[in-house]
């Protein structure tokens, strides 16, 4: 795996039309599965408008989506660099997410339904078992990337340890507070808990990311749009996701 602050050895193209149509089609496509997953929740026929919130997650999720489709293009053609700058890979790593996220729904399910025979009554168990899951599978992506940074200054490493610290501590807490409700744990502590530690562990991502693209900035450090759009995708989801969780929190307290 290249170095994620490696120079580029061939410049990535001039932004063109061609990739605003692959940015399009990216935020098209996970904006119609947030809106498929509305009309499958929908009540007496009538879907729900679309949230404010999964705008965000769809401009979020449809970059990084984008952007994972254009490197798996150039992949497959032979053509062009793969991903050598930390935006690059925030891009990838965005795109691998929402697939896990929306992969691992019928997955969440099928299990559920294998224990309950039912899932219409155990939704919330569908929730915390996606939860567990999905942040299991974040973590050893992280791991992976982790374990194959090159030459990544410090500022990006920091980053990447902070990342799978923060992921895998959630994974931990998802999969204790699952089992602790699943032997008739009592209160919200199974809920408040990791989404509190999910919360806190974005923003300081996020916080870390910004912090070192500042500091490459200072060092003068030339990079391209397709890093731009990774950082911009990155904060864009981590801030929608924290808005969302505070507005939980302050609405039930």
């Amino acid at each position: 795996m290249s170095a994620p602050d490696a120079p580029l050895a061939n410049h990535s193209p001039r932004l063109g039309i061609v990739h605003l149509l692959g940015w399009t089609l990216g935020v098209a496509i996970v904006l119609g599965v947030y809106r498929a997953a509305n009309a499958w929740q929908s009540q007496d026929g009538v879907t729900p408008p679309m949230s404010p919130w999964a705008l965000g997650f769809g401009l979020a999720y449809g970059t990084a989506l984008g952007g994972l489709g254009l490197f798996l293009w150039r992949w497959w053609r032979g053509t062009g660099s793969g991903p050598t700058q930390p935006g690059h890979w925030l891009l990838v790593l965005g795109g691998i997410g929402f697939l896990l996220d929306v992969g691992l729904v019928p997955v969440s399910q099928a299990l559920v339904m294998l224990r309950y025979g039912s899932i219409t009554d155990y939704g919330h168990w569908v929730w915390m078992l996606h939860q567990c899951l999905g942040w299991l599978a974040a973590t050893l992506v992280g791991l992976i990337v982790l374990f194959n940074l090159r030459g990544a200054s410090w500022g990006w490493t920091i980053v990447a340890l902070l990342f799978v610290l923060s992921v895998g501590l959630v994974a931990g807490l998802f999969v204790t507070a699952l089992a602790a409700a699943q032997l008739g744990a009592l209160g919200s502590w199974t809920w408040y808990l990791p989404m509190a530690v999910k919360t806190i562990g974005a923003a300081v991502v996020v916080t870390a990311i910004l912090a070192a693209e500042l500091a490459d900035r200072r060092r003068g450090l030339s990079r391209d749009w397709l890093h731009t759009g990774g950082i911009l995708a990155v904060s864009l989801l981590a801030s929608v996701d924290i808005a969302i969780n505070l507005r939980t929190f302050f609405s039930v307290w």
